[in-house]
């Protein structure tokens, strides 16, 4: 799996928040337990959702295996 940092953080979250979780719980989890350096960006909100887009199977524009390591939709 390419590594990206984002994902990471958002996989992590989702998993410490039961699967499922608003954009304001994710904030908050990344935030509070992440391992980024936030300080280092303008918007790293930004960077979360931009991230759940691209790497969601639910979006037109995802370029991954349905399903796969990528893919952060819950079935």
């Amino acid at each position: 799996m390419p590594y990206n940092i984002w994902v990471e953080e958002i996989m992590e979250a989702l998993i410490k928040l039961g699967g499922n979780a608003s954009l304001v719980a994710i904030y908050n989890m990344v935030e509070e337990n992440g391992k980024t350096d936030l300080s280092k960006y303008i918007d790293w909100k930004s960077k979360i959702r931009k991230n759940i887009y691209l790497h969601s199977s639910d979006t037109d524009i995802f370029n991954y295996t349905v399903g796969g390591e990528m893919d952060l939709s819950i079935p």
